[in-house]
């Protein structure tokens, strides 16, 4: 006899509960009336999985199959994630970017997605800047904030283990974080004003991004009216005449998340800790020329002529331009999607380096270049550029290693000052000694690393060289300038003892004069381009410094005959 399967077993449990409160006759006559009833279901099961059989078969049985295994009567049941619309993916993207589409659509229930394709086109219909952040932007619409915080942390999970990326998100906190948050928040607020008592960031955030690290693909899950406020489409879009600007009914400190009270108490306020942040697509800058500068005009040709006015007004007039409106106009840059490059960074730093205001006050030669340099961190730090190749960092690294030393002091002794001093001048300069932040070291090693086989790495390191060298004998550094020459002898680059003869002539003493003549100098006079007519300066005063009797190196003494 064939038994039924376990499917219809579960169908009879709630009919099986109440035959097992009955006497065991009538238990047993409706076992056997139970037991024919599964047996009709299951040759019912049989036929519906026979092939040639069709859906109207059961249908035209009613006294026989039951309603629910009628298809015509049984409801079907449908997940509203499965009538989710995909947007429509760019040309030539990455496979990774539609597993991570579909995820959010399919498994997340993320609605009104849109993906916005920040690379240069062939018609060049370029976003400016936002090429220089991600390849794609991601934005979608979340049902609630509780929604957004499970959402972004299985996104995190899929990215980890289906992309194999370690990603990053900003925006989950958890619910013990936001009990802390409140609690806070109600504290501070009690003896403040009203608008102290507002709960932007102290409840769940309304905007979570995450960074997926695989082919520059950046997600932004909002709620329905945080979307609308912040207008995202409008940053990243090509075409910014398909989303126009919203206008607020009323202004909101949702851009100062986490600052609500602490800004705005007399305590913090007097410190000026927050009065330099400026609002949204505005800047408030003293002009220095007759041509007005529109800051709603959001292009970076019109920020950077901007940049230069402010930059020929200080340094002409700090007073009337001080320092912090530059600052200001680089922060506006950031804040209307105009990220600095390289190029504005160095121009920045090399602004630092002229400034007289900046270096108002400083009276000691240790805290010129230890505030210098810590101000270029501190830039780089602030800005972020986007430092994707070796000849980003190779453009910065010298400027780093002049803000870290004396290099624009009169009386720093350089290749270029050295053929219009005369020799009494020479002497006076060679006694003196200039520090340096110990940064260079780390800057030099640094060159060294990225130093490769390529012509334009040779030529780079080859002016690094020169510059530390100069740098270090300033300093009268004489092991790391011996490692210098060491470097650059092991790529064959002879040109370095000729600035090493020049430098140490002058400011080098009896030892490391002798020898440099003992061991360098049978080098230099191989070198093809090296002229013993051109260098007799400096070879005499060697000379003279370490051998005043004249008693010995009797070959140079001759070739200078």
């Amino acid at each position: 006899m064939a038994l039924p399967t376990s499917s219809v077993w579960l169908r009879l449990s709630r009919s099986l509960s109440t035959i097992r409160t009955a006497n065991r006759p009538c238990q047993i006559t409706c076992l056997r009336g139970l037991h024919s009833s599964a047996r009709q279901l299951q040759d019912a099961e049989k036929d519906q999985n026979e092939p040639g059989q069709s859906e109207n078969h059961l249908a035209d049985q009613p006294a026989q199959v039951p309603w629910y295994l009628r298809p015509d009567v049984s409801p079907k049941v449908t997940s509203p994630l499965k009538t989710v619309t995909m947007p429509e993916l760019p040309e030539n993207s990455q496979e990774d970017l539609k597993k991570v589409v579909e995820f959010l659509a399919m498994r997340l229930g993320i609605e009104d997605l849109k993906v916005f394709d920040l690379r240069d086109d062939k018609d060049d219909n370029v976003n400016e800047g936002a090429k220089d952040i991600a390849n794609f932007m991601v934005i979608g619409t979340g049902k609630s904030t509780k929604h957004l915080q499970k959402a972004a942390t299985e996104l995190n999970y899929f990215v980890k283990h289906k992309l194999h990326e370690l990603p990053a998100t900003e925006g989950i906190i958890s619910s013990g974080e936001i009990s802390r948050f409140q609690r806070r928040l109600r504290r501070k607020g009690k003896g403040g004003p009203q608008y102290a008592k507002l709960d932007y960031g102290a409840s769940a955030n309304s905007w979570v991004m995450t960074d997926c690290k695989s082919n520059g693909i950046y997600v932004h899950m909002l709620t329905k009216e945080r979307r609308e406020t912040l207008n995202l489409e409008l940053l990243w879009s090509k075409d910014k005449s398909k989303y126009g600007r919203h206008e607020t009914a009323k202004e909101t400190d949702d851009i100062f998340s986490g600052l609500r009270y602490y800004h705005t108490t007399a305590t913090n306020a007097s410190r000026g800790t927050f009065s330099n942040l400026i609002r949204l697509y505005s800047i408030q800058a003293e002009s220095t020329q007759d041509t007005e500068f529109r800051p709603d005009l959001i292009t970076r040709s019109n920020y950077t002529k901007r940049y230069r006015e402010l930059k020929e007004g200080h340094l002409a007039n700090p007073n009337k331009v001080p320092i912090v409106n530059i600052q200001n106009h680089f922060d506006a840059m950031q804040f209307n999607g105009l990220p600095l490059t390289v190029d504005d960074v160095y121009d920045y730093i090399d602004l630092i380096c002229q400034s007289r205001e900046f270096h108002l006050g400083l009276q000691r030669e240790s805290d010129v270049y230890n505030k210098r340099y810590h101000y270029a961190v501190y830039i780089l730090n602030r800005y972020s550029p986007v430092l994707s190749k070796p000849e980003d960092i190779k453009k910065l690294l010298p400027l780093l290693a002049v803000s870290g030393s004396q290099f624009d002091n009169d009386h720093f002794l350089t290749l270029e000052k050295l053929p219009k001093l005369s020799d009494e001048e020479l002497l006076k300069m060679g006694e003196e000694v200039f520090k340096y932040s110990p940064v260079v070291h780390k800057l030099y090693q640094l060159s060294l690393s990225l130093t490769g086989k390529h012509l334009d790495s040779q030529r780079f390191q080859a002016e690094m060289d020169l510059l530390c060298l100069t740098i270090f004998v300033n300093r009268k550094n004489w092991v790391y300038a011996k490692k210098v020459i060491d470097n650059s002898l092991k790529r064959e680059d002879l040109n370095i003892l000729k600035a090493a003869l020049r430098l140490l002539a002058v400011k080098g003493d009896i030892s490391i004069c002798y020898k440099f003549l003992d061991s360098y100098y049978p080098l230099l006079s191989l070198y093809k381009g090296f002229n013993i007519a051109e260098e007799s300066r400096y070879v005499r005063i060697m000379l003279d410094r370490c051998d005043p009797d004249g008693t010995l190196h009797e070959e140079i003494r001759e070739a200078l005959l």
